[in-house]
């Protein structure tokens, strides 16, 4: 059985499967692990004996759930993200024995976008919009695919979150340089277990090019020649 020791350091735990620590001092500050040997169980000086702690396993199993116990009785349930980082918060005393234990994988499935809506401007861009997803997703990027009907999507692209506008519980995404036409779009998520959610419904929308044309061509154009090697060219305005 290993034993680890709280203090303020960080350590890289490499038995993802099964851990058991005991808590030997309690210090005011983010708490790691690290390994430690039972004979250097010794209370610092002036170290308390009990208080709140939080409590970070690093190298612990993408998406898998642990079970965690106090003293043999149990405390709580985890599931670890993609950082593979367990993390779990308890007001600790001297002498109590953890037990964090692997009983599976739980991979989390991104849901499907909601409220997923597309509005056409008169600048050649489409506003795409829908809910922020709950950050236990994991959500990381989103594929968008369109094309002129519902159901008939000839080009897509993926976007990371960081090139999205968040805005209270609102996600947006301008899609511009578009000829004028309608344009049905769909959304799907995908997060950092590698998970894609299904295609969100499809949202149709007209965008125009009213505020984006240029001026009228020149008419009339006419060329004349004036000097040797010269060229006088007119247009009407």
């Amino acid at each position: 059985m290993s034993r680890y020791r709280l203090i303020n350091r960080l350590f890289h735990i490499v038995r993802p499967a099964f851990a058991v620590f005991l808590v030997v001092a309690v210090v005011s500050v983010p708490l790691v692990l690290t390994h430690d040997s039972v004979a250097q169980d010794t209370k610092p000086e002036g170290v308390a004996n009990s208080g709140p702690a939080r409590v970070f396993m690093f190298g612990m199993k993408a998406a898998g759930s642990y079970d965690v116990q106090k003293n043999d009785n149990a405390l709580t349930s985890v599931t670890v993200g993609p950082s593979r980082v367990l993390r779990f918060g308890d007001n600790v005393t001297t002498g109590d024995i953890y037990q964090i234990m692997l009983t599976g994988e739980n991979p989390v499935q991104p849901s499907i976008p909601a409220g997923f809506a597309a509005v056409g401007g008169d600048d050649g861009c489409a506003s795409l919009s829908w809910n922020t997803p709950d950050s236990g997703e994991y959500v990381y990027q989103y594929k968008i695919a369109w094309g002129p009907q519902a159901g008939q999507y000839t080009d897509s692209m993926t976007v990371s979150v960081t090139s999205l506008v968040v805005q209270g519980g609102t996600t947006s995404f301008s899609h511009c340089g578009l000829p004028t036409g309608q344009y049905c779009y769909v959304i799907r998520a995908h997060n950092g277990f590698d998970l894609w959610s299904a295609y969100s419904a499809a949202s149709c929308t007209d965008v125009t090019n009213g505020n984006t044309q240029g001026p009228p061509a020149p008419q009339n154009v006419a060329v004349a020649e004036t000097d040797p090697g010269c060229a006088e060219i007119t247009w009407n305005a």
